[in-house]
C-alpha cells in the first residue's frame, strides 16, 4: 500500500509540473512560422507528454525505492522536473 502511494505523489509532482507548463501555449505566432515538412502535427503532443511524464513519474518512483544513494538522483530528477515546468 505504501508503493502505492509513493507513486500516486510522484503522479501528483509530475502532474503539477505539466500543468504549469501547460499554462503558457505558444499562441498564434507557432501556428505562423514556417515549419519544416517533417514537423509532427500537433495533435500528437498531447499523448507523446502523456506517456512521457508518466515515464518521468516512474523513474521518479524507482529512484525513490532503490533505497541507499538516492539523495543525488532525486535531486537531479527534481531539477530536471523543474527544468521541465519552466
Amino acid at each position: 500500500m505504501r508503493a502505492i502511494f509513493s507513486f500516486l505523489v510522484f503522479l501528483l509532482l509530475v502532474t503539477t509540473a505539466a500543468g504549469l507548463g501547460a499554462r503558457f501555449t505558444p499562441g498564434p505566432w507557432y501556428a505562423g512560422l514556417n515549419k519544416p515538412p517533417l514537423n509532427p502535427p500537433g495533435w500528437i503532443f498531447g499523448p507523446v507528454c502523456l506517456l512521457l511524464y508518466l515515464c518521468i513519474a516512474t523513474a521518479g518512483w524507482i529512484i525513490w525505492r532503490s533505497g541507499h544513494g538516492r539523495e543525488l538522483p532525486l535531486r537531479l530528477w527534481g531539477g530536471q522536473l523543474a527544468l521541465n515546468a519552466l
